[in-house]
């Protein structure tokens, strides 16, 4: 199978090495370079002096979930339950139609999901709801905390957890 020219460096020896760039790392980065954008001092989640608040990582989420592209309704944390659990409410308008569209916007707020909760955001699930163009919902998805948590430790691969969120996808009845 032939490789991207992206996945291979040469080191100083004219060896090829291969590059190990996952989401994951791609997203951390993300992180820091769109935590300077918004004014949060320079580093990574761990890095970081202080915690951060609630509004500045949801606002590296909204950026890092469309700058893939997906155009966001709605993104806020909403009190559920006699609990009062802590649910991420997601309203956006969905790339397309087709397994590999809705499976691509399923990944990249899987992806993005899991960072947030790695940089401190307390709730328990993010619940995500497909638009149409009228505003109507379509269809509806969630990722539980815990899958985000096992993706953080290395317990779940990226394809695991858009696994489950997949088996979480229903539309929505009229």
């Amino acid at each position: 199978m032939a490789q991207k020219a992206s996945d291979h460096q040469t080191d100083e020896g004219g060896n090829e090495e291969k590059i190990n760039c996952g989401r994951r790392s791609i997203l951390a980065a993300s992180g820091v370079a769109l935590a300077t954008a918004v004014g949060v001092p320079i580093g990574s989640a761990e890095e970081h002096e202080d915690e951060f608040t609630e509004e500045e990582i949801l606002t590296l989420l909204e950026i890092v979930i469309e700058g893939e592209g997906i155009e966001i309704a709605e993104l806020e944390i909403e009190e559920e339950g006699l609990q009062d659990s802590r649910i991420l409410s997601f309203e956006y308008y969905p790339l397309g139609t087709t397994e590999e569209e809705i499976g691509e916007e399923i990944g990249y707020a899987t992806g993005a999901f899991a960072e947030a909760v790695n940089m401190g955001l307390e709730a328990e699930r993010l619940e995500a709801t497909a638009l149409d163009l009228a505003g109507e919902p379509i269809s509806e998805w969630y990722i539980e905390r815990e899958w985000a948590e096992a993706y953080n430790a290395d317990e779940m691969s990226a394809v695991e957890v858009a696994i489950e969120a997949l088996a979480t996808l229903e539309p929505v009845e009229e």
